[in-house]
């Protein structure tokens, strides 16, 4: 669905910013480009940059961060764990709501197993896996 609304929105946007009112306010479309067409072509540069095989390594990029900035960021793994924990919480909550019936968005049923997986990535990162 996420993608469906997401190529709806860049579309629209397209066609308003051809429109009387706003074409005196754009010169061009510089990503994706004017000649991207397709739903695949508009989509394939919204992939993460950390994908990308040339992207640092995160213990690289922390690293460097840490010599650059002079922290100390030993216990930046703690915090990663804590960040994954307080979104299993926030996504238990939600999936919460839909199974009693307060919401009745069918997207977050699936929002147990998202929890339960950002549980395990938080037990992974502390190592108490």
């Amino acid at each position: 669905m996420y993608r469906r609304v997401l190529l709806a929105g860049m579309k629209l946007a397209r066609r308003l910013l051809r429109t009387e009112p706003l074409r005196p306010y754009y010169d061009y479309e510089a990503f994706p480009g004017e000649t991207v067409e397709s739903d695949e072509d508009l989509l394939g540069g919204l992939t993460s940059v950390t994908s990308d095989p040339t992207f640092p390594a995160r213990r690289d990029v922390i690293e460097l961060y840490a010599r650059l900035s002079g922290r100390d960021l030993s216990g930046l793994d703690w915090y990663s764990a804590f960040a994954y924990f307080k979104l299993a919480v926030i996504c238990q909550q939600i999936f919460y709501r839909w199974k009693v019936g307060q919401t009745r968005d069918t997207r977050f049923a699936a929002h147990e197993a998202v929890a339960c997986n950002l549980v395990r990535q938080a037990a992974r990162v502390a190592e108490l896996a």
